[in-house]
């Protein structure tokens, strides 16, 4: 529990990563963009890797785990 709140104390503490990160929108879990910059702020892109896994969206923000229960469920009706 203490690593969690250490990640959002972290991404609290520095508002300005939050253009890096990625949050699904129907389980919000967060991750980091894996598109992200890396000669940008090397250590706070370092930093953000150690914390969070990396996260890609599709096109209306929702990741993979989301993605795949979402369309098993479409598919048993």
């Amino acid at each position: 529990m203490r690593k969690q709140s250490d990640k959002n104390q972290y991404l609290t503490s520095y508002p300005k990563l939050n253009k890096w990160i990625n949050e699904c929108n129907i389980c919000h879990f967060k991750g980091y963009d894996p598109q992200i910059d890396v000669k940008e702020e090397k250590i706070a892109v370092k930093n953000i890797k150690s914390l969070l896994p990396p996260l890609e969206l599709n096109e209306d923000g929702i990741c993979p785990m989301c993605k795949k229960i979402f369309a098993k469920s479409h598919n048993a009706d």
